[in-house]
């Protein structure tokens, strides 16, 4: 398959996801919305997969792997500094604890995302970085 088909599947695809999502949700069915995401993921997954030329060089994956680096770490602090102040303004208003636990909780969960996926694209450089190997 050339970049052309697969541009014009992945619309084709994405079209029908958003329709899809659209009804299930409209419905409240929020299983099958799920179930479409999941889907059409895969689907345009599968097919970059089947691409035969080249989609994306090394220079893009670095910039985009160093974009999403810095915005992991300014949403991080942002995150953790709007949680504080929301609880330290808990006097003013009760809501307030609750919306900065609820943004300290989601920026700890961030980080644990954050770890696991680290952790899961490094595996295979654990012995290429110990003392050991010399």
């Amino acid at each position: 398959m050339d970049k052309k088909k697969f541009r014009s599947y992945s619309v084709v695809i994405s079209a029908l996801m958003g329709a899809g999502v659209g009804i299930s949700v409209a419905n409240g069915k929020p299983g099958i919305a799920l179930a479409v995401l999941l889907t059409g993921q895969w689907s345009i997954y599968w097919l970059k997969s089947r691409v035969k030329e080249v989609m994306e060089d090394e220079m893009i994956t670095m910039y985009a792997g160093k974009a999403a680096k810095k915005v992991f770490e300014i949403f991080g602090l942002l995150i953790s500094a709007g949680s504080m102040v929301f609880i330290a303004l808990k006097s003013r208003e009760p809501y307030f604890e609750y919306v900065g636990y609820t943004l300290a909780f989601s920026a700890v969960t961030m980080v644990l995302i954050y770890a696991i996926a680290y952790y899961y694209y490094t595996r295979g450089l654990r012995g290429l970085m110990s003392d050991d190997n010399e």
